[in-house]
């Protein structure tokens, strides 16, 4: 019995000794959460920021060329209210003219009008974007889920309440969202926090790879 208890005596002491006094390991830190478990609520300043963000599912009616641009398409799209918005998209390099046109997709809604190219945007097109095998940018338009229309919010469980969203979110508020959205498992997320439309479903961003930035 002498040396069972000298030997857990030991064991205690070395356990000690690779322990920091909390009980954690060297430095503090905490293993990696196990598969399942819940992913890290939001900061205040993000969760705040997507607050004032208005995104919402849109339908594109129409989308053609911008005349004098290689790069802009001149869209209209239907965001649930009483007449569509016209929206002017940098996306005519990355997504051709027949997919866009009639495409789902996630807007936000309250940012500041912009004039391009002589035409005032309405509203904007999100879209994730990455990198080819070959280097070239890929960008992929966000996918709302097939039961959700036009108009139906787009939120995070995770985040603050869904409050009505102020007529302009400032530039710094959505810089700060910006920030913080990214593709994970092929969902749109608000870090580790998938976008949803209630019980409609995800926001997929079929085919993107992890970490790929989304504005």
């Amino acid at each position: 019995m002498a040396a069972i208890d000298t030997a857990i005596r030991t064991l205690d002491a070395l356990i000690a000794s690779l322990e920091g006094p909390s009980g954690l390991p060297p430095g503090g830190s905490v293993a990696a959460q196990p598969p399942g478990a819940a992913a890290p609520a939001l900061g205040l300043e993000v969760g705040e920021a997507f607050t004032k963000a208005h995104l919402v599912v849109g339908r594109v009616l129409s989308a053609a060329p911008v005349e004098g641009s290689d790069k802009l398409y001149l869209c209209s799209v239907d965001v649930g209210e009483d007449k569509p918005r016209q929206v002017v998209t940098g996306l005519r390099k990355f997504v051709a003219q027949e997919v866009l046109s009639t495409a789902h997709v996630v807007v936000i809604l309250n940012l500041k009008p912009a004039k391009l190219a002589g035409h005032v945007s309405e509203a904007m097109i999100l879209a994730a974007e990455s990198s080819a095998v070959d280097g070239a940018v890929r960008v992929t338009l966000l996918a709302p889920p097939s039961g959700a229309a036009p108009g139906e919010r787009v939120v995070t469980p995770a985040g603050p309440p869904a409050v009505a969203p102020p007529k302009e979110c400032k530039s710094a508020a959505w810089a700060t969202v910006k920030s913080a959205l990214r593709v994970e498992g092929g969902r749109a997320c608000l870090g580790a926090h998938p976008l949803s439309c209630g019980t409609a479903g995800f926001v997929t961003v079929p085919g993107v790879p992890d970490g790929a930035s989304i504005g």
